[in-house]
């Protein structure tokens, strides 16, 4: 296996956990910004994972259906729709608190699919030369 896919793979695994993860050391400015309790920020978390955890049930089956290649994608779409929002609607704390939760809705997918088989969703962005001789998964 080459370098990009060891990298694509390692990506695919960390962004539900970079997600998460990076949002903690800002609460307490984003309550001072947002002249909310350090309680209600905590919500941004929360919401995250009301977001996160469930979804994992849905990407699973349909991943199996539709292909893992699809499915990683559209979540990382809606993930990325999340963080748009989270940016355009930056004035107001409940856009926010929104978009965190498409965040986690998002982000979901590659906490499943990387577990699910990281090698078929290495193999489905790899040309088929590079898989020599294996099969390809082309979602």
């Amino acid at each position: 296996m080459n370098f990009r896919a060891i990298l694509l793979a390692c990506l695919i695994i960390s962004v539900g956990q970079l997600s998460m993860g990076l949002v903690f050391p800002s609460l307490p400015w984003i309550a001072k910004d947002f002249a909310v309790s350090h309680e209600q920020v905590q919500i941004l978390v929360s919401i995250y994972l009301l977001g996160f955890g469930p979804s994992q049930f849905i990407y699973g089956p349909i991943s199996d259906a539709l292909g893992r290649k699809k499915v990683l994608l559209i979540g990382l779409i809606i993930a990325m729709l999340g963080l748009l929002m989270i940016i355009f609607l930056s004035h107001s704390f409940t856009g926010m608190v929104i978009g965190r939760f498409l965040q986690g809705l998002g982000t979901g997918c590659c906490a499943v699919l990387a577990r699910a088989s990281p090698l078929t969703i290495i193999r489905s962005f790899l040309p088929c030369a590079e898989c020599k001789g294996s099969p390809c998964f082309k979602g």
